[in-house]
Parts: structure tokens; sequence; C-alpha cells
């Protein structure tokens, strides 16, 4: 019986000596991680808390005053590491880390950085699509048409207004592009997004016009009378009042005059004889068709 008496008290006495080392090993790993947070070494900060948490945790009463002190600066260091990666420009890690912070508050019960973090990311989220937008700006601006748009149509899908109002400009640069190579059905088709993708912008369709127009001109010159047919159509969609309809028409009736093609000469000329600079021309051309 003393026998059994003198083991359970040297059990007991181990098992204290253990809490003891236990407890001294978590307050120094709690000391070394607040002077890593002294010298903004927040990460290894973070894990020495961690760890200090981890063993107090398991010493019961003992280290319940630890305890409390590794919740209150877990998620304060959880916060400065966020904004650390936030301040580098690193957006999609500081709202990763946010999402952390966010969790780690709450589970600590940290009310004030939980709110603070909840603050922050739409804040973040803004900051990288404005960064977003000057990568787009700066592709668009060298001339990477294709790049710009695919990277502001991106943004266009997360609601960014600048990226929105920079698309129809973007496919306009496109058609301008297109025209002066000759492609004129590229052109055209950047032309009808431009104005889509604007809503129907007055100013863009005024643009677009202009470069409707040379496509025209382009097309007729150069033997495309259908094509050029299609392009006047649109021409008068987008600009109705485009001073130059009538010549437009006349150049078109008197390119189909000359390719003796008189159901469509007919056609055109009708159109240009209100024309107050062609009109009579295209009279005249309708009079030898009769």
């Amino acid at each position: 019986m003393k026998k059994s008496v003198l083991t359970l008290s040297a059990l007991l006495l181990a098992a204290t000596l253990s809490f003891a080392q236990n407890m001294a090993e978590a307050t120094q790993l709690a000391k070394d991680a607040q002077e890593a947070y002294s010298n903004k070494e927040f990460v290894k900060a973070f894990e020495g808390f961690q760890k200090a948490l981890t063993i107090a945790e398991a010493c019961g009463e003992e280290g319940a005053e630890l305890l409390d002190q590794c919740k209150t600066a877990l998620p304060q260091i959880a916060m400065s590491i966020a904004k650390e990666k936030i301040n580098a420009q690193d957006y999609d890690g500081g709202l990763a880390e946010l999402q952390k912070v966010i969790e780690i508050s709450d589970k600590y019960g940290a009310i004030d950085v939980f709110a603070e973090a909840k603050d922050l990311v739409p804040a973040v989220e803004q900051q990288k699509s404005n960064a977003l937008f000057a990568d787009a700006d700066e592709l668009y601006q060298a001339g990477k048409l294709d790049e710009a748009l695919a990277a502001f149509q991106a943004l266009k899908e997360v609601g960014n207004a600048n990226a929105i109002k920079r698309i129809p400009t973007v496919f306009l640069k496109k058609a301008q592009a297109a025209y002066q190579e000759g492609k004129l059905d590229a052109a055209i088709a950047a032309v009808q997004s431009a104005v889509t993708e604007s809503g129907g912008s007055a100013s863009i369709k005024k643009t677009a016009g202009a470069i409707v127009q040379g496509a025209i001109q382009k097309a007729a010159t150069t033997g495309k009378l259908s094509d050029a047919g299609n392009y006047y159509n649109l021409l008068t969609e987008l600009d109705p009042s485009n001073a130059n309809l009538g010549v437009l028409a006349y150049t078109l009736g008197a390119s189909y005059y000359k390719a003796k093609n008189v159901a469509q000469a007919k056609s055109w000329l009708q159109k240009a004889v209100k024309d107050p600079k062609y009109g009579a021309n295209a009279q005249q051309l309708l009079n030898a068709l009769k």
C-alpha cells in the first residue's frame, strides 16, 4: 500500500513538472512571438502565438491567462499580415488574409477587428479593380487592343464602371485599325460592337458613322457595291442626319449605272435626287435610264 502511494505521488509530481515545462515553453513562445511582432515579422509572430495557444489550451486552468493573451493577439496579427499584403498591392493575397482575419476574430470574439476586416474587404476589392483597370489601360495606350479588350471585358464582368465606359472606345479603335488595313467587314463588325456596348450612345454612333462612311466609299471604289450598300444602310441607322447620305447614294447609283445594273442604279439614284449638290446629276442619270 505504501508503495502505491509513493508511485501515485511520483506520477503527480511528474505531471506537475510536465505542466510546468509546457507552460514555460508556451510562455517563451509567446514572448518570442511578441518580439517578432515588434520587429514586424508578422507571420513568425502569428505562428508563435498559435503554438503557444495550443499548449496553453492543453494546460487547463494554469494556461487560461496565456490563452486569453493569445486569443487577443492572433486576430490583430492576422490583420497586420493582411494589411502588409494590401500595402504591397498583393490584393488577392490581402483579400485571402482578410477572410482569415474574419474567421479568427469571429472565433475569438475580437469584435473590433472583425468589423474592420469586414469593412476593408469591399475597399480592397475596389483597389484591386482600379489596379487591373490601370493595367488594361496601359495595354490600350500601347495599342495592344485585343489584350486590352480582353482585360476590360473581364473587369466588366465584375462591374468595373470605368471598364464598361472604355470598351466601346476600344472597339472604335479596332474598327479604325481594321479600316486602315482595308479589312472592311472587320471594321464594320467592330463598329457595331462599339455601338452595342455603349448602349446606343449618340457620340459613339457619330464616330462609328464616320468610319462606316469611309467604308462605303472604299467598298464602292473597289467594286464591292453590295457591301457598300449594306454599309450605307447601317450608316442611316447610326447617323440618319448625316449630310453625306445623298452624295454616297449618288456614288453607288453612278457605280451601278456604269456596271449596267439598271434596277440597282435607279434605286440608289432615287435616294440622291434631293441632294443639294448631286441631286441634278442623279436626276440626269435617271433620265438616261428611262
